[in-house]
């Protein structure tokens, strides 16, 4: 039940930032704390806090290094909503919002490349971290094309916990059958 209502959330968070394009477009390369400040900055703001939520969510159902990673992932989300930003670190509420998006981004990509072995897995942490490191590098050069790279960064990691929940439900629905199927040739033995 967890993972699915975690799923919704992602969507929802998905669901808010197309909804925000659609609503105030903005240029392809301003950066998506622009959305936080505008007419429409409860739309992101809660975007993010559903994404926090929804790894929250997935935090309180593992244990070890995944839910110490999902809670890090969390807690970067609420404070990228809770701080909002124009997308400049200029006073103390805009670089609590980079620090969050920051811990957000590198948390994600840290439970995509460790949690799954799986080459696809592998590949879209791989691609996030590429993304992430031209994302940061735009930014530090003012290019107006890391908006860009930062779209395209939160798709793969939203596209990533998407399989690594489907694959996890797979995982469990493997392990279940075995189980069930002796369950059910232990009643058929007693009859």
């Amino acid at each position: 039940m967890s993972r699915r209502f975690a799923a919704v959330l992602l969507v929802a968070f998905a669901f808010g930032l197309v909804v925000l394009h659609a609503l105030d477009p903005q240029p392809i390369g301003s950066p998506l704390s622009v959305f936080s400040v505008g007419p429409y900055g409860w739309i992101y703001q809660v975007s993010f806090a559903a994404a926090a939520l929804a790894l929250a969510t997935l935090a309180s159902g593992r244990t070890g290094w995944a839910r110490g990673w999902l809670a890090i992932a969390g807690s970067g989300a609420a404070l990228a909503a809770a701080f909002p930003s124009g997308g400049v670190a200029v006073n103390v509420s805009d670089r609590i919002h980079l620090a969050g998006s920051l811990l957000f981004v590198v948390a994600t990509s840290s439970v995509l490349w460790f949690g799954r072995p799986s080459p696809a897995a592998r590949g879209l942490a791989l691609s996030g971290t590429v993304l992430l490191a031209m994302t940061a590098a735009l930014k530090v050069q003012h290019s107006s094309h890391a908006g860009l790279f930062q779209r395209l960064l939160l798709a793969v990691m939203l596209v990533g916990l998407l399989r690594w929940l489907l694959a996890d439900d797979r995982d469990r629905r493997d392990l279940a059958s075995p189980r069930a199927a002796r369950a059910q040739r232990n009643r058929a033995l007693r009859s």
